[in-house]
């Protein structure tokens, strides 16, 4: 099996995690919202479930995946190591 691709956030403001969240949240509210909006109390359910499993995925992915700067800093140099050797 592949190795997943790697993403290492470097510098992240309070401005762009909240803007992140932001949409986070109003996704969610839509799913929930779509079934207020046309009355389906099943549809609401479905909303409000895949919301809370969409809440606990990404839970376990933040939770899992952060990594101290020094550990980054290795991954990007073992990544710089081996583009050297292609070339």
């Amino acid at each position: 099996m592949e190795e997943r691709p790697k993403y290492i956030i470097i510098h992240q403001s309070v401005k762009q995690s909240w803007l992140k969240d932001l949409g986070s949240v109003v996704t969610l509210a839509g799913l929930i919202g779509l079934g207020w909006a046309i009355g389906s109390t099943a549809m609401q359910y479905v909303g409000a479930a895949i919301a809370m499993l969409t809440l606990f995925a990404r839970q376990k992915n933040a939770a899992t995946t952060a990594i101290s700067i020094g550990e980054a800093r290795a991954i990007l140099d073992k990544l710089e190591a081996e583009d050297g050797k292609e070339d």
